[in-house]
Parts: structure tokens; C-alpha cells; sequence
């Protein structure tokens, strides 16, 4: 467990007077991480963040939440699941109909896992830089092939 890990458990710890403050705190971390990323995902498929002017005329945009309650490993959650005008948006991380969260946090658990090792990776390269990074373009040339549909609509230059 990281440092920043340990000073969250210890501040969370503070709160919990038995077992059921403990279950209940992590019901409510997981629903807040999951409406979290719902937003992420709402971000991502109207190409900007909310409140962003950026939307103004977008021919889209944000239309209120709608609730789903989820079965997980530790009881019924009810989550907001964010919405669009269009109604094209179906998130993938809990997909329309799906009330069973079966894999989900394992997926999560091993998201963030990824992203901790991109990121401890990243921190190790960049001790060893001495330079500014060379041929960025060529670099985002390979993601526009390998990431098409998230590049559509962005100037990237």
C-alpha cells in the first residue's frame, strides 16, 4: 500500500465505529467511484467536460441522470447514471439493463491497477530524461491509428 493509500485508510478508519460503519463506507466509495466514471464516460462521448462552454450548439449534451440500483458484494446500491439528449450514450462500464455488477469490481480493481503501473512507469522514465521528448508527432500519429474514434472531432497538431 502506498503512503497516499495508508493516510486514506487511516482518515476512513477515523470514521468507522464496527464492521457495518466499515461495509457501509466502502458501499459508498464504490458507488462514488462508479458515478464518477460514468461522468468520465459521458465526458468522453460528448468530447467535453460538463459545464464546458464547449457544448454550447454541440447538437448534444447532458439531459439529467437516471437511477439503476445495483446487486454488488455488498448489497443493493442505487446509482445516478448520467444522460444525454440524444440518448446515444450507453456507458460500458455498466451497460443499459445490467443490475449484477458480477465482474465489475474486479475490472476496476484491475483498471486502477493499470493505471498505477502506467503511471509508476512513467514517474521512472522521466527520472532518466534529460531532454525534452523528440518526435512527439510521430507518437500521436500512432494513437490517432490505434485510437481513431477518440480522436474524431479534436485538432490535434
Amino acid at each position: 500500500m502506498h503512503e497516499k493509500e495508508r493516510e486514506l485508510v487511516g482518515l476512513l478508519a477515523k470514521q468507522c465505529k464496527d464492521i457495518g460503519d466499515v461495509q457501509s463506507l466502502l458501499k459508498n466509495l464504490f458507488k462514488g467511484t462508479i458515478e464518477e466514471m460514468l461522468e468520465a464516460e459521458m465526458d468522453d462521448h460528448l468530447r467535453y467536460e460538463k459545464h464546458s462552454p464547449n457544448g454550447d450548439g454541440s447538437g448534444n449534451s447532458r439531459n439529467g441522470y437516471n437511477k439503476k440500483t445495483l446487486k454488488t458484494e455488498l448489497g443493493e446500491t442505487e446509482i445516478r447514471i448520467p444522460r444525454d439528449r440524444n440518448g446515444k450514450c450507453n456507458p460500458h462500464l455498466i451497460p443499459k439493463y445490467q443490475t449484477k455488477t458480477d465482474d465489475l469490481e474486479n475490472r476496476i480493481i484491475v483498471i486502477e491497477a493499470v493505471k498505477k503501473s502506467v503511471y509508476l512507469a512513467i514517474q521512472e522514465v522521466t527520472k532518466k530524461w534529460s531532454m525534452p521528448v523528440r518526435d512527439w508527432g510521430i507518437i500521436i500519429g500512432q494513437l490517432m491509428i490505434f485510437f481513431e474514434d477518440r480522436f474524431k472531432g479534436h485538432n490535434v497538431s
